[in-house]
């Protein structure tokens, strides 16, 4: 092998991409080495996405070449790439949700086949220890689709392991992740560091990046604008200027000084099969934080609001009035709207054009005699909330699956600027977004309050709880563990109490 690929797993050199005339990539090389971690960041639809797809035989570039551990190649198709040893744990998972979970993490891999039967045994054997390195304990014969969406995004990156890969890309894969998952995960990598392997980290959460990465290159409108190898020398602000041209203390907004108005929205004692004795007060006009380790009751909370999971004992009012949270129609009607965590299952119509899904919410107050849609007051709605939520109306009839991440976001929280809530329920609402996209979330967020809307928002990202929330609800073990607000908002306080201690 000549010098010049030594010690390099893959490398690229002058890539070009474009669709429909835009230029997607523009001549980007690369080169990542065995045992370390090269990290990607760059704003959505930056070109990472692309870039990982022609590294793993998903597109051909238009022009440029690729080495693979010092050999030029032209990748097939991923199956070939994965073959070789490229594996992709993708934004958008992959799996399927009417398999059990060993299935799942040998879905197509040809390895585990004795003549032309599956090696169930070995499945299910190489899957425990896989996802016992991860960190969790699943159920093997458990169907994919009764996970929770951060066991689900476990079981796909041991889905990625198992080919024993030689490049790992993880290309937002901790975005479900709660702390404690996160640091287990990486724990894992180190594993795969130890022996060789190297990994592409594509992340948005900036902490993550400076704890796993050895080198960051940061991609702006398809070309290389920045490249990093000696991290301690850099900072946050360092990256997130180079992306954005502004630094992390300028992305969360200001926060409104909130008079002390009664509570909106009050719960007491209230308790599901999952949450228990919670007790909580949420007036207008203030963004109240639920933070906490998934699976803690946080999320539950909201689904609960929202007529989407039973409640057995407690009560709820919201504007002094008692409050019964039988289904989704009558939280609707009585002021509740959801962000839900994944938004492609549960927040998006991804085969309708973005115009449509922003009204979904608004259909019976749109509706006329027999039901029919009053089509100029919908055209109405729809370029009202396009122009609040600055969307592109060269995208305006574009399909929602199309989109990105961030902009898919958009429409979810979009789509309820119409239906007259009161209370705005938001579970992980900047999962897997850039920063600028954050931001612009955060803005929005803070328009809503000022306009006197309660916002209840559920984040694992505890830079983001302290940022955004003028007061923070920590749960643990189904219950309300702490309450902090003013000085009391800060880093050592919440992982403290996200931890179940007390702290100082």
């Amino acid at each position: 092998m000549c010098t010049e690929f030594e010690n390099t797993v893959l490398s690229a050199k002058e890539i070009v991409k474009s669709f429909g005339g835009l230029d997607v990539l523009k001549h980007i090389s690369i080169n990542i080495k065995k045992g370390r971690v090269l990290a990607l960041v760059g704003e959505n639809g930056a070109g990472k996405s692309t870039l990982i797809n022609i590294l793993s035989g998903s597109l051909q570039a238009d022009s440029g070449e690729l080495y693979y551990e010092g050999k030029e190649i032209a990748w097939a198709t991923p199956k070939k790439a994965l073959q070789n040893g490229i594996a992709v744990v993708h934004q958008e998972l992959t799996l399927f949700h009417n398999l059990p979970v060993y299935e799942n993490v040998f879905a197509g891999n040809s390895a585990t086949t004795r003549g032309m039967r599956l090696d169930r045994a070995t499945m299910r054997a190489e899957s425990g220890r896989l996802l016992e390195k991860l960190g969790v304990q699943l159920d093997l014969n458990t169907l994919v689709g009764e996970l929770t969406m951060a066991q689900q995004q476990i079981v796909e990156i041991a889905k990625a392991a198992a080919w024993k890969p030689k490049l790992l890309i993880l290309d937002e894969a901790t975005s479900a992740l709660d702390t404690v998952q996160v640091q287990k995960l990486f724990a894992f990598c180190r594993e795969l560091l130890a022996e060789g392997t190297a990994i592409i980290f594509v992340s948005h959460r900036m902490p993550e990046i400076f704890e796993i990465a050895d080198e960051v290159m940061v991609i702006k409108d398809g070309a290389t604008v920045g490249f990093y190898d000696q991290l301690e020398a850099v900072t946050e602000n360092d990256l997130v200027n180079c992306m954005m041209g502004y630094t992390v203390e300028t992305i969360y907004p200001e926060k409104n000084v909130n008079e002390m108005r009664p509570p909106i929205l009050t719960t007491r004692g209230l308790s599901t099969k999952k949450i228990h004795d919670v007790s909580i007060e949420v007036r207008p006009g203030e963004i109240i934080g639920l933070g906490g380790l998934r699976g803690h009751g946080q999320e539950e909370l909201l689904r609960t609001l929202f007529g989407l999971e039973s409640v057995t004992g407690g009560e709820i009012t919201i504007d002094g009035n008692a409050y019964e949270a039988k289904n989704v129609q009558k939280a609707i009607r009585s002021g509740f709207a959801y962000v839900p965590p994944d938004r492609k299952t549960e927040g998006l119509v991804l085969t309708l054009p973005i115009e449509e899904n922003l009204t979904i919410s608004a259909l019976r107050d749109l509706s006329r005699f027999m039901g029919r849609i009053n089509l100029r007051r919908e055209k109405a709605m729809q370029n009202e909330v396009r122009d609040r939520l600055r969307i592109d109306q060269r995208q305006y009839r574009q399909l929602a699956g199309r989109l990105s991440g961030g902009n898919q976001q958009k429409i979810v929280i979009g789509k309820w600027l119409k239906s007259g809530f009161k209370v705005l329920l938001m579970d992980e609402p900047t999962r897997g977004v850039d920063v600028a996209t954050k931001h612009e979330i955060y803005l929005f967020l803070r328009e809503l309050v000022a306009q006197g809307v309660a916002v209840l928002l559920v984040s694992t990202e505890i830079m983001e709880l302290m940022g955004i929330s003028d007061r923070i609800y920590i749960f643990y073990e189904g219950r309300v563990h702490a309450e902090l607000k003013g000085a009391d908002i800060n880093e050592e306080k919440v992982t403290y109490a996200i931890m179940g201690l007390k702290g100082e």
